[in-house]
């Protein structure tokens, strides 16, 4: 868990688990994507401001993704910075998870939250585990829509009192997974208890990256439990 939390989940990095190599693959993964790549897809002639538009949504991972105060720091308009982010999503650099309305009095309507398919970049270490978090469970939809079990995507949930819980798993729509990234905290918090008992979900947990791995799987445990992230990762398909 430790390597891939560290190193990411793309083969080489992992494997060789060296600092070396995991910089200079990041360099050239960046400089395929935005040098290359970008120019083939798209008629893109500012790569510069795109690179630079890349730094800027490192230490934004994981938070609500506001184009507006980016636009501070790059000369670009709120238009450009989201058709560029569009270009990364298509890229397979980002991605973005949006709010879930249904259900929820006075809840966000449009500011996703952005995340990388590579976590590895991502600087801070909680938003780093919270990334990798949300590509298993990206993962674990696809598989599932895939396998014809049904029709799953993956939220966030947040209302305007501020009340958060980082992922919501539907199912056809209703809420079926509610999950709580932690660092160390095994203190249930209060907003997942909210939230699970509001929305009735099936299963809601809470995913603490230091804890211990005990074996338990994702449908053994408890309302709003406490789950190793080793656990909840291996739960997943």
């Amino acid at each position: 868990m430790k390597t891939l939390l560290r190193y990411g989940g793309f083969p080489k990095p992992f494997l060789s688990a060296r600092d070396a190599s995991h910089r200079k693959w990041l360099r050239m993964r960046r400089d395929l994507l935005l040098r290359e790549d970008l120019r083939d897809l798209s008629r893109v002639e500012d790569v510069a401001a795109i690179e630079l538009l890349v730094q800027l949504l490192l230490p934004r991972v994981g938070q609500l993704l506001n184009y507006h105060n980016i636009v501070h720091d790059i000369e670009a308009s709120v238009d450009s910075i989201r058709r560029w982010i569009q270009l990364l999503n298509n890229l397979y650099y980002t991605y973005l998870i949006l709010p879930y309305t249904h259900q929820v009095k006075r809840s966000l309507k449009k500011m996703p939250k952005l995340f990388l398919w590579d976590w590895s970049e991502v600087p801070d270490e909680a938003a780093r585990f919270e990334n990798m978090v949300a590509s298993h469970l990206l993962k674990a939809t696809h598989y599932w829509t895939d396998k014809g079990l049904g029709n799953f995507e993956l939220y966030y949930i947040r209302d305007k009192e501020k009340r958060e819980v980082d992922f919501l798993v539907t199912k056809e729509q209703k809420p079926f997974l509610l999950a709580e990234c932690k660092l160390a905290e095994t203190n249930i918090s209060p907003h997942l208890h909210y939230f699970s008992q509001k929305l009735t979900v099936p299963y809601s947990c809470q995913v603490v990256l230091q804890r211990k791995a005990e074996g338990k799987s994702l449908l053994e445990i408890k309302p709003c439990e406490v789950i190793s992230a080793s656990d909840f990762c291996q739960s997943l398909p």
